[in-house]
């Protein structure tokens, strides 16, 4: 089999002598910080809870409280603004609450304020360093 002669042009590009084609292209990119929060999902997790089977307004609740996640999990929303952001009642927001946390994508940590403090479960995601998810031992 014949070689093709090719070379690196000075931008990065390996271009192929015999018909002058830009086989490969190498582009340096700057190491970039993200500027919007995010979390660390794990991706068995998300297909378990997609076998659930959950209702719709239960997917709703938890896709709105991962958008309130803080680090280490902890979940800052009170109820009462859960409901009005979805639009539902507060009883609904409790039961779709409990039921999450029945089956066991949320854990309940106690009460601050009044408010019942939530996490979600270091088995379905995670917000924050890397090195302190160890302690889970996932």
């Amino acid at each position: 089999m014949l070689e093709t002669a090719s070379f690196i042009s000075d931008n990065g590009h390996e271009v192929n002598l015999d018909n002058g084609v830009v086989e490969f292209l190498a582009v340096p990119v700057p190491k970039q910080k993200f500027k919007a929060p995010f979390f660390l999902s794990f991706l068995q997790a998300q297909r378990d809870i997609g076998h659930m089977r959950l209702p719709g307004r239960v997917l709703s609740v938890y896709l709105c409280l991962l958008g309130e996640l803080r680090y280490e999990n902890y979940v800052s929303i009170s109820q009462k603004k859960l409901a009005e952001s979805l639009k539902m009642s507060q009883s609904d927001i409790s039961k779709c609450l409990k039921m999450l946390v029945d089956k066991g994508i949320l854990e309940v940590l106690g009460f601050k304020n009044g408010t019942k403090c939530f996490r979600l479960s270091p088995t379905i995601g995670w917000r924050g360093k890397v090195n302190k998810i160890k302690r889970y031992k996932l």
